[in-house]
């Protein structure tokens, strides 16, 4: 328990569905449906939780899906797949080299995705190739703003144009020899042991305006200008690297031992929260005016966006760590395990 937070509440759960795998990441919520990503892809109703279809993928999907607003369902599990949302019906299928399994983006009528160091577009009504452009290997999976593609490949930033694939800039995070240093100890047996997955990881980015937020293994936030891959501010962020910032209006927010709210314009400090969270996940959610944040394992907490105060805490699961979740007006979507619960909070 945390002081101004009060005893942590259990949601009450609305169903729970039972899938036959892992669920290592958080469902996806379209409409009145919610997709889980598992040993397969599984379609529920949102109010239920009842079975509407699956589809059968190759091994155990590791990245979310991506729904367009034409009914359509993107998702990488060696290949790339496009469904029809609502049958679960296959569309079409794009493979290239070797096996991918990160998350596509889709914008504007095109898809993009990550496949044998390669980013590659398509088109999205019938899956044609229609560029390809080489990447690092260790990538995030790419965020499209205005006619631009941005890449986070291990503390490296790559800009690139969505209509041709030419990359128009690349910047390097920091200082070059700390960023050598920090590649070789990830590869080290006490680095690995942190979890943070077998290959490198990519820069964790959210863009706004033109503007890119990424955190960095070098204990920071960068913002940087879109257009030019320039620095516009950076600010110290002890244990970031593994938490996604998010921005609103005029404030990003970002988690490491704290939950830190700064200017967009200047990186200054508006607030930061008395609670010391030590957040081990890299999905810091806003919703309205509160945002949530998974910390100490079992343990959801909600922060008022204004001001960092904590407003509740709540205990997810019991004698095993909480898996991914998503919020959705008074319900919250989350994994343990094998299992989904939806949840009244």
């Amino acid at each position: 328990m945390h002081a101004g937070c009060g005893d942590a509440k259990r949601p009450k759960t609305i169903w729970d569905f039972k899938t036959g795998g892992i669920v290592h990441i958080k469902p996806v919520l379209f409409k009145d449906r919610v997709y889980v990503s598992s040993d397969k892809l599984y379609c529920l109703d949102k109010q239920s939780g009842r079975l509407l279809w699956d589809f059968d993928t190759l091994g155990d999907m590791r990245a979310s899906a991506v729904i367009s607003d034409d009914n359509r369902i993107y998702f990488n599990i060696g290949g790339l797949y496009c469904l029809d949302a609502f049958t679960g019906v296959k569309i079409w299928e794009f493979w290239r080299g070797n096996w991918s399994d990160g998350q596509p983006a889709v914008a504007e009528g095109q898809v993009y995705t990550i496949a044998d160091k390669h980013l590659y577009c398509l088109d999205a009504h019938n899956g044609r190739l229609l560029w390809e452009a080489a990447v690092d290997q260790s990538c995030q999976p790419p965020l499209f703003f205005n006619g631009y593609l941005f890449m986070g490949c291990f503390e490296r930033i790559a800009c690139f144009s969505a209509e041709t694939g030419q990359r128009l800039w690349t910047h390097i995070l920091g200082d070059k020899n700390i960023l050598d240093t920090i590649q070789s100890e990830f590869k080290t047996a006490s680095f690995a042991q942190q979890d943070l997955g077998a290959t490198l990881p990519g820069v964790l980015m959210s863009v706004s305006e033109g503007l890119l937020f990424c955190t960095s293994l070098q204990n920071k936030i960068f913002c940087i200008n879109g257009m030019t891959g320039e620095i516009v501010w950076q600010c110290d962020v002890a244990h970031a690297a593994l938490n996604k910032p998010v921005v609103l209006d005029d404030h990003v927010y970002v988690c490491g031992n704290e939950l830190l709210c700064l200017d967009v314009k200047t990186g200054c400090i508006v607030w930061r929260s008395s609670e010391q969270v030590l957040a081990i996940s890299a999905d810091l959610q806003l919703a309205g005016n509160q945002l949530t944040i998974r910390y100490n394992r079992r343990l959801l907490g909600r922060f008022d966006a204004a001001t960092g105060s904590c407003l509740k805490t709540y205990k997810i699961v019991s004698g095993s760590d909480v898996g991914a979740f998503i919020i959705k007006d008074e319900n919250i979507f989350y994994s343990k395990k094998n299992t989904v619960l939806c949840g009244l909070i």
